[in-house]
């Protein structure tokens, strides 16, 4: 008898619940098609501009495809992302090809990665200001940043602004970089040797 009384009570809530249920599983649909079309928009937004992601969701600021698009647009869109992906090595070097600036952003934990920095003063060579001091005593970088633009010899250690090839590359490509030199009148007389 109780066994029936428990299959009775089983159909009765059954019965009474399952449009409920029903209802419940098309709004959880509807939401996650929602969700869907909306990251849609967002992922298409960012596409045609990078900085849209300021106006995202946060989920959608940690969402790293979202995200890894914005920045390859805009690289400044980094600033807008969740801390996890400012993190994200992948994402920054996405960023500083397309904008070296990223790396002057005060949370950047990468201005000691030697890959990235070497993009950043590829795209701008006075970003080597905003890199470790290890890299502005690192020949390579100092050289990529000093071709690029003349004034990030200021930002070189001093003894690579001694260094007599990095400050004839500076003033190759503008004399004034000579006033950034560390022993200008060694390298006044250089540069008046290079004419």
């Amino acid at each position: 008898m109780l066994e029936n009384a428990s299959v009775i009570v089983s159909k009765c809530i059954r019965d009474h619940l399952d449009p409920y249920f029903d209802n419940y599983k098309k709004a959880v649909h509807n939401h996650q098609k929602a969700v869907y079309e909306h990251r849609k928009t967002v992922l298409e937004g960012v596409n045609q501009n990078g900085l849209a992601l300021q106006f995202a969701v946060q989920e959608f600021k940690g969402d790293r495809e979202i995200v890894l698009e914005a920045v390859r647009q805009d690289g400044r869109a980094l600033q807008y992302a969740s801390k996890e992906l400012q993190g994200d090595r992948e994402i920054v070097l996405a960023a500083v090809r397309q904008n070296g600036i990223v790396l002057e952003f005060p949370n950047n934990l990468f201005k000691g990665d030697r890959e990235i920095v070497l993009e950043a003063v590829r795209h701008n060579g006075i970003f080597l200001q905003y890199a470790s001091e290890e890299l502005k005593k690192d020949t390579e970088v100092v050289m990529e940043a000093v071709k690029q633009n003349r004034h990030a010899l200021q930002y070189a250690s001093e003894e690579l602004r001694k260094n007599q090839e990095i400050v004839l590359a500076a003033i190759n490509q503008n004399p004034d970089a000579i006033m950034h030199a560390a022993d200008c009148g060694h390298h006044e007389k250089l540069f008046l040797l290079s004419l």
